[in-house]
């Protein structure tokens, strides 16, 4: 049997959709600079946090913003990848369920 007929064409789109996502993630080019009037946003910071992200900005040698930026865009696509693992171990499990039930249906019904 196939790997083919074992699973089903979902678990091949959502196969292809990650490899998709790993794709675009690598052709993915550093960001240029932000324009000043990109959307702003008033974050407040927990104790210490402020001179964690001016320490990291300065040993990159990018600006605390681009820093921050990188680090929500990263969190927010590691989020998207999770879900949509998530989502493809979901489907797999439930055909590998199905392929099962059919294995042991086709052992169970043969004669002792």
């Amino acid at each position: 049997m196939t790997m083919t007929k074992v699973f089903s064409k979902d678990a091949h789109q959502i196969a292809k959709d990650a490899l998709a996502l790993v794709e675009k993630r690598v052709k993915k080019a550093p960001g240029g600079p932000v324009s000043r009037d990109a959307d702003k946003f008033v974050a407040r910071l927990p104790t210490g946090m402020r001179e964690r992200l001016d320490a990291r900005s300065q040993k990159d040698g990018q600006s605390m913003n681009a820093v921050l930026v990188d680090a929500l865009d990263e969190y927010l696509e590691v989020r998207d990848d999770q879900q949509m693992e998530l989502a493809a171990l979901r489907l797999l499990k439930k055909e590998l369920q199905a392929a099962l039930a059919n294995l042991v249906g086709t052992y169970s019904d043969q004669p002792e």
